[in-house]
C-alpha cells in the first residue's frame, strides 16, 4: 500500500520564477494566435479598417475578451517572474514594472468593451462614434 503525503495546512506550493517567465514569453503568441484566429474567420471583420479591441463585440466576442484577460494574466505572471530574476539589478524595477502595466493594459481592455464603429459589427456606423460610452 502507498501513502501520499498531505501538505500541510497554510503551506502553498510556490510558482517556480521559470514558469512565471514562460507565462510571459507565452504572452505574444498566444494574443497573436487567437486575435489572427478571430480575424481570419468572423465574416466581415477587416484588419485594414478596423482595430483589433473591436472584435470583443458581437455574438463572439467572448473570445476576443477572453484572449485580452488571459494575455493580460499572462504578462502579469511574466512581470513577476521578471521581478523575481532580475532583482537587485538596474532593470529589476523598471522593466517589471512596465510589464506589469501592459498585462494591466490587456485586462482593461478586456473589461472595457469599444463602442460599436467602423463598421462592426455588422450594422454598426462607419466611421468613429459622434460619442464615446
Amino acid at each position: 500500500m502507498t501513502s501520499t503525503t498531505m501538505p500541510r495546512a497554510g503551506v502553498t506550493r510556490a510558482v517556480s520564477t521559470r514558469t512565471l517567465l514562460a507565462a510571459g514569453i507565452a504572452t505574444g503568441p498566444v494574443f497573436g494566435v487567437a486575435a489572427a484566429g478571430q480575424v481570419l474567420l468572423r465574416d466581415g471583420y477587416d484588419l485594414s479598417r478596423q482595430p483589433l479591441s473591436l472584435l470583443a463585440l458581437g455574438e463572439l466576442g467572448w473570445i476576443q475578451i477572453a484572449n485580452f484577460v488571459l494575455s493580460g494574466l499572462l504578462a502579469l505572471a511574466g512581470a513577476a517572474g521578471l521581478r523575481r530574476a532580475l532583482r537587485g539589478t538596474a532593470a529589476g524595477t523598471w522593466g517589471p514594472a512596465l510589464v506589469a502595466a501592459f498585462g494591466t493594459g490587456l485586462i482593461v481592455a478586456g473589461v472595457l468593451r469599444a463602442d460599436p464603429s467602423m463598421g462592426w459589427p455588422a450594422g454598426a456606423p462607419e466611421g468613429s462614434p459622434e460619442t464615446l460610452s
